[in-house]
């Protein structure tokens, strides 16, 4: 559980990394006449919403992995 929540930790900085310096920072001005809707605020909507997805399915894999492999 804590690889998964290490991993989302990390896969929700990428994503705001991303929008912060890919999407706004070269993409946006890249194509001056096309509107990117993608905010950083977006991001950081979408962060903890990783988080907590991920930390879901690691609790539920590990469950299915216990009760089927240890006869609980």
């Amino acid at each position: 559980m804590l690889a998964a929540l290490i991993g989302a930790v990390l896969a929700a900085g990428a994503v705001i990394a991303i929008v912060q310096f890919f999407v706004q920072g070269y993409l946006a001005p890249a194509i001056p006449g096309f509107t990117i809707s993608v905010g950083l605020g977006d991001a950081l909507l979408v962060a903890p919403i990783l988080i907590v997805v991920g930390a879901l399915l690691a609790a539920f894999s590990a469950s299915v992995a216990i009760r089927r492999y240890l006869k609980v």
